[in-house]
């Protein structure tokens, strides 16, 4: 299956500028002279979180179709947003071509193609926010692809609705392509539910190199990981194996359990699949999602 890729600055600049500094100087650089701008305030924040993304590896979800339906249950009334925790300080989430967050903008079709989302970042001078940067192929004349931000303010008693329209859309939001809010909603949904599923290792689980797969879920051995990484391949799977098999019954609703002490600590859990023609492996009641819960 094809995951889109994501293009930092400095890609676009070879691809484009037909030139390419080093990764460190094209970054420090750019974030030593560009300034924000009416139009434009968010490209120092963007080229720093694609620095730092870049420096701690690149890492990456590649969400699977299968699973998509079931991450955008979450109702974000339900939780606080300082119980959403991204599992590292940036990471991407990488989308197939074809998938069910999509919206249409003057008879075109646009997909989300990804999310570069940054955890405990402050932006300005406001408080402690989770931002993303939402990819779903607009371009400008140029030819430089176009990312629409959103934050989510994290602060203490906000639940994660209000964290996400604590601020005032910026005036920019209505140039280009406008995308409409309830596919922003979508995509923190997904952003939070992923954030609670941290931990699913039947869910989410690391990918390695192609030759080296077959003896990874053999041995489960974390030498395949170290090596996936240090070849540049740095990622995890979410929700592959829920289609994968054609004998595995993918069926699997999301359900929000408030675990731990005083049942405080939420978490998102998924009913275990089955195999076709055999008993039930296990069966959890379902619990609070969605509107009509």
């Amino acid at each position: 299956m094809k995951f889109y890729e994501y293009q930092t600055d400095h890609s676009l600049c070879k691809k484009i500028l037909n030139y390419s500094l080093p990764v460190d100087q094209f970054y420090k650089e750019s974030l030593k002279n560009i300034k924000p701008n009416q139009v434009d305030p968010f490209s120092p924040a963007k080229l720093d979180i694609e620095y730092n993304w870049i420096l701690d590896k690149k890492p990456y979800y590649n969400i699977y179709p299968s699973i998509i339906p079931h991450l955008l249950k979450i109702n974000l009334n339900k939780v606080e947003v300082d119980q959403i925790n991204l599992p590292l300080p940036y990471l991407l989430m990488r989308f197939p071509e074809k998938n069910d967050i999509n919206f249409n903008f003057k008879d075109k079709k646009y997909y989300l193609r990804s999310l570069l989302v940054a955890d405990n970042y402050y932006f300005r001078v406001d408080s402690n926010q989770m931002v993303f940067f939402i990819d779903f192929g607009e371009y400008d004349e140029f030819g430089w692809s176009v990312k629409t931000f959103k934050n989510l303010k994290k602060k203490s008693g906000l639940n994660v609705f209000e964290g996400l329209n604590a601020l005032k859309a910026h005036e920019s939001f209505d140039i280009g392509v406008v995308c409409p809010q309830d596919f922003i909603e979508n995509c923190a949904k997904l952003i939070c539910t992923i954030c609670l599923m941290t931990g699913d290792s039947d869910i989410i689980f690391p990918e390695v190199l192609s030759c080296d797969q077959e003896k990874f879920e053999k041995t489960k051995d974390a030498k395949y990981i170290d090596k996936s990484i240090r070849r540049g391949k740095y990622g995890w799977s979410v929700g592959k194996n829920l289609q994968i098999s054609p004998h595995f019954r993918s069926h699997c609703p999301a359900a929000l359990y408030w675990t731990g002490p005083k049942k405080t600590v939420p978490k998102i859990r998924f009913r275990k699949g089955c195999i076709v023609h055999k008993k039930t492996v296990t069966s959890i009641p379902s619990g609070f999602l969605g509107e009509n819960e």
